[in-house]
């Protein structure tokens, strides 16, 4: 599979070709982000959406597609004013499989220096609040599911 083309296109922003680079509303196509979200359900992807504390003067979210699933990207400023480009991307189902394959071609194409992934941590409820950031201790990967009463059902 050969790279993924820079993120562009869109029909919610105006493009057009400058230097090799597609301009959407004024800002330069990204070649490169810094960082790359990843989502796996539709509320965890709008959540971040919603953030713009920070967020570059006179800028907002612009919505693509990349590789046919939807995508936005935000260019915030951070210490001593430097620019830090975020893109989220929404998988389109859960587990390890549908993230491996959103999170590869934005990689291939944007080269980002920070991967994450955003949820809801369902399995603490009563330990977390909306905002908290959960970082785990150890990583398990077992199989994907849910345990039944008719036993195992794979997602």
């Amino acid at each position: 599979m050969g790279p993924s083309p820079p993120l562009g296109g869109s029909s919610l922003a105006s493009s057009t070709a400058r230097a090799g680079c597609v301009t959407f509303a004024g800002m330069v196509s990204w070649t490169r982000a810094d960082v790359v979200i990843l989502t796996a359900i539709e509320l965890e992807y709008a959540a971040v959406k919603l953030v713009e504390a920070g967020a570059a003067p006179g800028r907002s979210w612009i919505e693509d597609k990349h590789d046919g699933l939807p995508v936005a990207l935000q260019e915030f400023v951070g210490s001593g004013g430097r620019r830090l480009r975020i893109v989220v991307g929404r998988a389109p189902d859960m587990g390890k499989g549908s993230a491996l394959t959103t999170l590869l071609p934005l990689v291939n194409a944007l080269r980002p220096s920070c991967i994450a992934m955003c949820g809801v941590c369902a399995g603490k409820p009563r330990n977390t609040a909306p905002g908290d950031v959960v970082v785990g201790e150890r990583l398990y990967d077992y199989d994907a599911g849910k345990w039944k009463e008719v036993g195992f059902e794979a997602d």
